[in-house]
C-alpha cells in the first residue's frame, strides 16, 4: 500500500538507488547517500542500523514515527529531510 508514495518521493529525488537491505543504512551513516526507506522489515533486519545511523548524527524511525528500530517499517536519513521524507511516504 505504500508504492505511490514511494514512487512519488522518489521522483522527487535528484537520484535514487535500490542497494538492498542494510548497505543502504551504511550509506545514510557514511553520508553518501540522504535516506534510506522501507515499508517491510522485521526487527533482525534493523535493530543493529539504529546505533549505526544514529551514532553517524543520522535519524532512525518507522515510516510512521517510532523511534528506532519500532513497528515493520524503516526510515533512515542525515536529519535534515527525515521528517519531511516521512511524512511524504506515511
Amino acid at each position: 500500500g505504500k508504492l505511490d508514495s514511494f514512487t512519488t518521493l522518489a521522483n522527487t529525488c535528484w537520484r535514487s538507488r535500490a542497494y538492498g537491505d542494510f548497505w543502504s543504512y551504511m550509506m545514510v551513516a557514511e553520508g553518501t547517500v540522504d535516506i534510506a526507506a522501507e515499508p517491510e522489515l522485521e526487527l533482525y533486519d534493523m535493530a543493529a542500523l539504529v546505533p549505526i545511523v544514529r551514532e553517524a548524527g543520522g535519524t532512525f524511525t518507522s515510516l510512521e514515527g517510532g523511534n528506532g528500530a519500532s513497528g515493520t517499517s524503516a526510515i533512515a536519513s542525515n536529519g535534515l529531510l527525515h521528517e519531511k521524507a516521512r511524512l511524504a511516504l506515511a
